[in-house]
């Protein structure tokens, strides 16, 4: 097959730098040099996809003077710009993931019926990082208040699953249409009990500052890959710490409550 002859399935190399590679033989008729390679490698790292780097490549104005033909690169090229762009970015991401919904609710259905349909009572247990004091954990229940769910979860894991102890925000949000409403509606013959575990890390303005930088990385990371790869490091480090101490305690703390959960299935 002739290389001015070919389809977006002929770059699908699983391996990045095997990818990289390919893409500027290609495209460009030569061998990447190491800073592009690095470039490249890091942009894929921090959320670029393959066919915005191949368009890249293709419409840059080196790929444009050789012209290789690859079939349906050009529409998704195009798209894929359009996702970069910071309002319409976010409307089409929106968009893509309300039409990806069904089949994401299906398999989620499915998931619960398979392991789930016949229980009588169950527990959930929905876990985050990123709330709550260092090496600590906090609950947050959204079981209104009086009802049984709320009383069964105050009972297992006691008057901190109920009383937001550790929570920095001064108030909640009332949230809707939630995991676990989805988790409790889809199993209408148990007894839900659920309960959401937050796993302190920094402080909260650490916090929030690497909330924006998710954001960034979404919109303006591409247009600076070394820097990306750079907030995002930081970005990972702020929800999943490396430091022995803070896993050490979350595997400790996470076996404590998970056995009370159990336990507090098997006496209800």
């Amino acid at each position: 097959m002739s290389e001015r002859s070919l389809s977006l399935d002929d770059f699908g190399c699983a391996d990045p730098r095997e990818f990289v590679d390919t893409a500027y033989r290609t495209i460009l008729g030569r061998a990447p040099s190491d800073a592009e390679r690095e470039r490249m490698l890091e942009a894929l790292l921090t959320g670029s996809t393959r066919p915005l780097e191949l368009g890249t490549l293709r419409y840059g104005e080196e790929g444009s003077a050789r012209a290789v033909d690859v079939r349906g690169l050009r529409a998704r090229y195009l798209v894929q710009r359009l996702f970069r762009i910071p309002v319409i970015g976010a409307a089409l991401e929106w968009a893509s993931a309300v039409m990806r919904l069904p089949r994401t609710l299906r398999f989620f259905r499915g998931a619960v019926e398979t392991h789930l349909g016949r229980a009588q009572k169950v527990s959930f247990l929905d876990l985050h990082t990123g709330i709550g004091p260092w090496c600590e954990h906090i609950y947050i229940c959204f079981h209104a208040e009086g009802s049984p769910a709320r009383e069964r979860a105050r009972a297992w894991w006691g008057e901190r699953a109920v009383n937001l102890q550790g929570v920095t925000h001064k108030k909640l949000a009332t949230y809707n249409g939630t995991i676990i409403d989805a988790f409790a509606e889809m199993l209408p013959q148990a007894e839900v009990t659920s309960i959401v575990v937050e796993f302190g890390t920094l402080p909260r303005r650490e916090m929030q500052r690497a909330g924006l930088a998710q954001r960034w990385m979404r919109f303006e990371g591409p247009r600076d890959p070394v820097l990306a790869a750079k907030v995002r490091r930081e970005y990972e480090a702020a929800f999943y710490p490396a430091a022995p101490e803070w896993r050490e305690a979350v595997l400790k703390q996470s076996k404590e409550f998970i056995d009370r959960g159990v336990a507090g299935i098997s006496s209800s």
